[in-house]
C-alpha cells in the first residue's frame, strides 16, 4: 500500500511522533513536500517491517535544547525495509536511525544532526548503505554502533566536526569506497 503525501507539514505543537506507520508493507512517499517540527519526536518512525520511505525530506528537534530524541527518520525493530532518495535531520538526536533492523537498505540519502549521529546503526545487522551522507556537527557522520554486523557501504560520505567522519564498532561489516573526513578526529575508524 502507498501513501503518499499532498502538501508539506509544519507542527510544533505534536505530542508525538509526526508520522507512525503502523502496518507492514507500507511505502511512504513524500513527493519532496517536507516534515518539520521543534518538538522532540521523530519526524517519521515505523516498527513495521516492508516500510519504505521515498523522497522525503524532514527536520526535527530543537524545542527546549539538545534532545536525543528529536530524530528525523527512524525504524525501530524493521526487516526489509528501504529508506531512498530522503534526508532526514535533528537538532538534537539523530538524522536517520536504524535500532533492532536488519535487511534494509538505505540509498541516495542523508542523515544530518547537531548533536548526535548523522547516520546510526545500532543493534542492526546485515543492512546496506549506498551512495547517501552522514554528518554531524559534534558526534559521527555515520555510525554501526554496538552489535551492529554484516552491514555492506558503499560509496558513503561522512563527515563530523568533532568526531570520526565514519565509525565503525562492530565486525564483520563490509566498506567500499567511503570517504570519511573529520576537523579534529579519524576520518574514518
Amino acid at each position: 500500500t502507498i501513501y503518499s503525501q499532498t502538501a508539506d507539514i509544519q507542527d510544533d505543537t505534536l505530542t508525538g511522533n509526526c508520522i507512525i506507520i503502523a502496518a507492514e508493507n507500507i511505502t511512504f512517499e513524500c513527493g519532496s513536500y517536507w516534515i518539520k517540527s521543534i518538538q522532540n519526536f521523530s519526524g517519521i518512525y515505523s516498527d513495521q517491517d516492508y516500510t519504505s520511505i521515498k523522497n522525503c525530506n524532514v527536520t526535527m528537534g530543537g524545542n527546549s535544547g539538545v534532545n536525543g530524541n528529536a530524530k528525523g527518520i527512524e525504524f525501530g525493530g524493521v526487516l526489509n525495509g528501504s529508506i531512498f532518495n530522503s534526508i532526514g535531520r535533528s537538532d538534537g538526536g539523530v538524522g536517520i536511525s536504524l535500532a533492532s533492523v536488519g535487511n534494509t537498505s538505505i540509498k541516495l540519502s542523508k542523515g544530518l544532526s547537531v548533536f548526535s549521529d548523522g547516520i546510526k546503526f545500532i543493534y542492526s545487522s546485515n543492512n546496506t548503505l549506498i551512495s547517501s551522507e552522514g554528518s554531524s556537527d559534534s558526534s559521527v557522520g555515520i555510525s554501526t554502533d554496538t552489535f551492529s554486523y554484516n552491514n555492506y557501504l558503499e560509496n558513503n560520505n561522512g563527515s563530523s566536526d568533532s568526531n570520526s567522519g565514519i565509525s565503525i564498532s562492530s565486525d564483520d561489516n563490509i566498506l567500499i569506497n567511503n570517504s570519511g573526513r573529520s576537523n579534529t578526529s579519524y576520518g574514518i575508524s
